[in-house]
């Protein structure tokens, strides 16, 4: 998007004085401050080194830091950046960061990896540290959950410190999203996916291939106007247009073809379609008596 001149100016403005207000007040944290960042953060430490060099806008300080619980041994740096709009730089902002978070993610999966290695011969999973399970077969709703469920137990069991893990997703072998888990809450959210792709191979192509879900997918991407207003009749143009998922297959011919489940579109009474990707547009693939 090309933005006004009148636009382009105002943000230069205000970035000019921001620009002032940081140049003459900003500077990279010290010591101390530090310190009480990591204790704010992480929790107990004690401190191993200091490393500070440059100045001015090239200034960099770093602390070496123990953990007192775990005894993992961290850094965490104060630095400035810089900012400004299209290559142009109107000043300098300090930025913290650590690497705690990331050897502290390795120390409870490498402290849980034992039971983590028996789930994935219990249930036939595969388990990355990004808290992705990915089944090496097609599984159960009730099979996915148990897995994520028992997966946020045995991760919060050596999580010392209740960072928590969040969210736990669940893929089938065709890497359908079969669903997550929220281990904050303990919930289950399942996807329904599988509902729509079981649908195509019973009901229109048994040797489908499933290949991906776009999500977000607009609705007019697949109906003109007027069949939008028929589906919704109340829809206003501040309401925007409807979007779902979108699940890509290819037939047993090679053609590749979409279905919607227009449930997830906010139409509940009409069901899955089919629709046949052509190169000038989309063609609905019709079921004897369908109609709009």
């Amino acid at each position: 998007m090309t933005m006004k001149r009148s636009d382009k100016a105002l943000v230069i403005s205000l970035l000019l004085m921001i620009s002032i207000l940081f140049l003459t007040s900003c500077k990279v944290s010290g010591k101390k401050q530090l310190i009480r960042y990591a204790q704010q953060n992480y929790g107990d430490c004690e401190f191993i080194s200091e490393e500070h060099e440059g100045s001015r806008n090239d200034e960099e300080r770093t602390v070496c830091l123990r953990d007192i619980d775990t005894g993992i041994e961290y850094k965490v740096t104060s630095k400035m950046i810089s900012f400004g709009l299209d290559g142009s730089i109107f000043g300098y902002s300090e930025q913290t960061r650590s690497d705690f978070p990331e050897l502290y993610s390795d120390y409870v999966w490498n402290n849980a990896k034992d039971k983590i290695t028996e789930l994935e011969d219990k249930y036939g999973i595969k388990i990355e540290k990004s808290s992705y399970i990915r089944f090496k077969e097609r599984a159960t709703e009730t099979d996915a959950e148990n897995a994520a469920k028992e997966y946020a137990e045995v991760i919060n069991e050596h999580d010392i410190k209740g960072f928590g893990i969040g969210k736990v997703l669940v893929y089938s072998e065709e890497k359908v999203h079969i669903g997550d888990y929220n281990a904050d809450d303990g919930t289950w959210k399942a996807t329904g996916e599988y509902e729509v792709i079981d649908y195509v191979r019973e009901q229109y192509d048994k040797d489908a291939k499933f290949q991906h879900v776009i999500s977000g997918s607009p609705l007019n991407m697949f109906y003109t106007s007027e069949e939008i207003d028929k589906l919704f009749p109340e829809l206003s143009d501040r309401d925007g247009m409807p979007s779902g998922k979108a699940y890509y297959f290819k037939g047993k011919d090679g053609d590749r073809f979409i279905a919607i489940d227009l449930k997830d579109f906010g139409v509940k009474e009409k069901g899955i379609r089919l629709f046949r990707d052509k190169p000038s547009g989309m063609e609905e693939i019709k079921n004897k008596g369908d109609e709009l």
